[in-house]
C-alpha cells in the first residue's frame, strides 16, 4: 500500500513539474522606454500585449512601465510560450497628454516573430514626440 501511495505522488510530482514548464518564464517578455526629449526613462506608459491568432490579434496581457520605463514580464505567466507573431503596443497618445504634450504617433505597434520561446525578448522603445526607435535588446 505504502508503495502505491510513493508511486501516486511521484507521478502527481511530475504532472506538475510538466505544466509548470510548459508555462512561460517570468521574463519571457520584457519592455524598456526611455524618453528621449526629456532623457529619462517613461514611467507609466501603458502597453499591451497582443499573439496573431489567425488574422487576429488576441490581447494577452497590458501593464504600466515602471519608474525606470521597464515591464520585466509582459507575458502571462500562467500561460504557455509557444511561437508564433506577437506584436506590443505601445500607447504613447496617453502618455504624452498625462505631461501636457502633444505627440505625432498616437500608439507605437511593434510586431515580432517568437522562433525559439525559451529565449527571452526584449523591446527596447526610444521615443521622442515626433519618432521613436524600437530593436530587438537583451
Amino acid at each position: 500500500m505504502k508503495s502505491t501511495h510513493l508511486l501516486s505522488l511521484s507521478f502527481a510530482g511530475l504532472l506538475t513539474l510538466a505544466s509548470a514548464s510548459a508555462c512561460a518564464a517570468p521574463d519571457s517578455i520584457s519592455v524598456h522606454v526611455l524618453d528621449q526629449n526629456s532623457g529619462r526613462p517613461a514611467a507609466n506608459v501603458r502597453v499591451h500585449l497582443e499573439q496573431k491568432v489567425g488574422q487576429d490579434w488576441v490581447a494577452l496581457s497590458a501593464s504600466l512601465t515602471d519608474k525606470d520605463g521597464r515591464i520585466e514580464a509582459l507575458f502571462p505567466a500562467d500561460r504557455p510560450f509557444v511561437s508564433g507573431e506577437y506584436r506590443v503596443v505601445f500607447q504613447t497618445r496617453t502618455y504624452y497628454a498625462e505631461a501636457g504634450k502633444s505627440t505625432f504617433f498616437p500608439e507605437v505597434d511593434v510586431p515580432f516573430l517568437v522562433k525559439d520561446p525559451k529565449q527571452r525578448y526584449h523591446v527596447p522603445l526610444l521615443l521622442s514626440r515626433y519618432g521613436y526607435t524600437v530593436y530587438r535588446g537583451q
